[in-house]
């Protein structure tokens, strides 16, 4: 039923689960199999619209995307001219929420949406989402001084 021979797994699953397409099985006990090499099928590229076409939710949301995604490479800018440490972090800081803005603001279109439409499962999703985004369960911190566990193989 198996094959002891040393071939790759993927030509020694054809012995086991019978021909692949592609593959082209070994005649004799102790032959590792012959592989025939067909190109793979290229992906359908993706079909970028214009925003026309988009629903006016996803207008929406791109719009607002784009405008912030334009404002943190401006701050990402002023961020690499600034030589203080206080004016370095008060713009990472900015950069941080602008992105965090767009996260929320995304959901928050979408919640609108939601809402208008009467899908209030999806309103309840995206509330809680919300919720999570910008209140976040932080762990407690792991006290530096607790005992390290003694790994099993030195007991």
């Amino acid at each position: 039923m198996f094959r002891t021979t040393l071939v790759p797994l993927a030509v020694t699953a054809t012995f086991a689960l019978g021909a692949i397409p592609g593959v082209v099985q070994g005649q004799g006990h102790g032959q590792a199999p012959a592989v025939s090499v067909q190109a793979a099928p290229v992906p359908a590229q993706k079909q970028v619209l214009a925003p026309s076409e988009l629903s006016p939710m996803h207008q929406e949301i791109v719009a607002m995307r784009e405008a912030l995604v334009l404002e943190v490479a401006r701050m990402a800018e002023q961020l690499k001219a600034t030589r203080d440490a206080s004016g370095q972090q008060e713009l990472q800081l900015r950069i941080d929420k602008a992105k965090s803005d767009m996260r929320v603001g995304s959901l928050e279109i979408q919640l609108r949406y939601a809402r208008q439409e009467g899908r209030e499962e999806l309103v309840s999703k995206l509330e809680v989402a919300i919720q999570q985004f910008q209140n976040p369960v932080v762990a407690p911190p792991v006290p530096a001084n607790r005992p390290r566990p003694v790994p099993t193989h030195q007991r």
